[in-house]
């Protein structure tokens, strides 16, 4: 209910130098105020402004804080609200939240403040699921790709089709209600000047939903991550490949065989997209239950990786057993880039003549070093991904939406095209247009609301 005031902490939990509580609704600032000293000052203060004092409660002083207060509608939820900064750590936040559950507040639920600004009109459906994107991106493009759709770039592209939309279902429906005698639904041949500028509309705005789908894929990356799966016989030089990726000992390097025994995943950024670095056990004839639950792992690790990096220890394994080993990965070869590991330690001449697309010599000693390795990681990687910068679409829901408007404005462009009744492309349209208004929260029942919040963090 928006009539009660609710109140949470709106920073992590735990040993930190400061913490915020925060508190909005109706009552806000008079809760406040009943345990801030001195007594009364919230109250006078104008919006945007703090105080310095004493937050007490049942038992008495329970911390120096600063006080600011937001009044409505120039707040984040549009209602009055608090916020309380004191010092951090486990104690001191949950007293505070105490003592003012005891004047009256009520703790808020997942993305309830979040809720709110959209109950109250602050942000549209698309703005909201930005903040929880931005709050779990992954690397710096995520966070800008949910930073753009909260300053309403998808809003924008969105109403802008809206708008095209409706004007060119007016020109369909009004050409319909002149046939209210029951007389044949009236056809608009594409030739005609009202039907070439319905026509260009649905190509137009079929065009656009297309290439937000299109940002929408590379969307899904930023928000998923790639995931790379580090495979090879025991002692290939995996692991000693990992620490190098990440820059830091991550994974045990040791010269005896079968160090790694379970996956290990480290996550890093690379050209804006997240990508799951995995470290895994050799693929080798298990003896023990252990060896063989490792290289269990190691091929689901394998399954799942968007792309695999198959260490060869070119000191150690023969240039024609090379294609053997990808074969044997079980994965298309598209998805597999070589390292030809241990190059540092002189390789046959055979193995030079294997170097070429996908088969990248490496080190971690001396040269070649490992980032040509890198680099051709991340061609394979990114290839066909889309450029970050063009990212509008953050979540499933967005997505799933966009692409059921898009077929159906798709529908309604061949329809047009085949000289179908008004009526049929009219209902595809509407359909489409529908499924756009939901992606903007204004067709959106209170329980994918819920849904949709859900997934927020208590205090935002």
């Amino acid at each position: 209910m928006l009539t009660d005031t609710i109140t949470a902490l709106a920073t992590p939990p735990g040993p930190s130098a400061l913490a915020i509580v925060r508190l909005s609704g109706p009552q806000a600032i008079s809760i406040a105020d009943r345990i801030f000293r001195p007594k009364g000052r919230l109250a006078d203060l104008p919006s945007h402004r703090c105080a310095v004092g004493e937050v007490v409660g049942a038992d008495g002083p329970i911390d120096h804080v600063v006080a600011t207060v937001f009044r409505h509608p120039r707040t984040f939820t549009g209602e009055d609200a608090v916020e309380i900064t004191c010092h951090g750590g486990l104690l001191i936040p949950t007293r505070v939240l105490a003592a003012l559950e005891a004047c009256g507040a009520r703790p808020a639920r997942e993305g309830e403040f979040s809720l709110r600004a959209f109950l109250n009109g602050k942000v549209d459906l698309t703005q909201a699921e930005a903040i929880s994107a931005l709050i779990q991106a992954r690397s710096a493009a995520g966070a800008q790709a949910a930073l753009r759709v909260l300053a309403g770039g998808l809003r924008r592209a969105l109403e802008e089709s809206l708008g095209a939309l409706t004007g060119a279902l007016a020109e369909i429906e009004g050409t319909l209600d002149v046939q209210e005698d029951g007389a044949a639904d009236v056809v608009l041949p594409a030739g005609l000047p009202r039907g070439e500028r319905v026509g260009g509309v649905l190509g137009s705005e079929r065009a656009r939903l297309e290439a937000l789908l299109a940002g929408s894929r590379t969307g899904r990356l930023l928000e998923e991550g790639l995931r790379v799966a580090l495979v090879g016989k025991p002692n290939a030089g995996k692991s000693s490949l990992f620490n190098a990726f990440l820059s830091r000992d991550r994974a045990i390097v040791s010269p005896e065989p079968g160090t790694t025994r379970d996956t290990l995943e480290a996550w890093v950024a690379w050209t804006g997209f997240p990508v799951a670095l995995i470290d895994t056990a050799g693929l080798a004839d298990a003896q023990t239950s252990v060896e063989r639950e490792g290289v269990r792992r190691a091929r689901e690790a394998i399954a799942a990786a968007s792309l695999v990096v198959l260490v060869l220890d070119v000191s150690q394994e023969r240039p024609e057993e090379m294609e053997a080993a990808i074969e044997a990965l079980g994965v298309e070869d598209t998805r597999v880039v070589v390292a030809l590991h241990k190059w540092d330690l002189d390789p046959v001449a055979a193995w030079t003549a294997a170097v070429g697309d996908g088969r990248v010599p490496s080190s971690v000693l001396t040269a070649p070093g490992v980032e040509t390795l890198r680099e051709a990681v991340i061609v394979r990687l990114t290839s066909g991904a889309g450029d970050p910068e063009a990212t509008l679409v953050v979540g499933e829901r967005q997505r799933h939406l966009l692409h059921e408007a898009c077929a159906a404005i798709s529908r309604a462009g061949t329809l047009w095209v085949q000289g179908a009744g008004g009526e049929l492309v009219a209902y595809e349209m509407g359909t489409g247009m529908d499924r756009i208004g939901e992606v903007l929260g204004r067709r959106v029942g209170p329980m994918v609301l819920e849904e949709i919040f859900s997934r927020f963090c208590v205090g935002k």
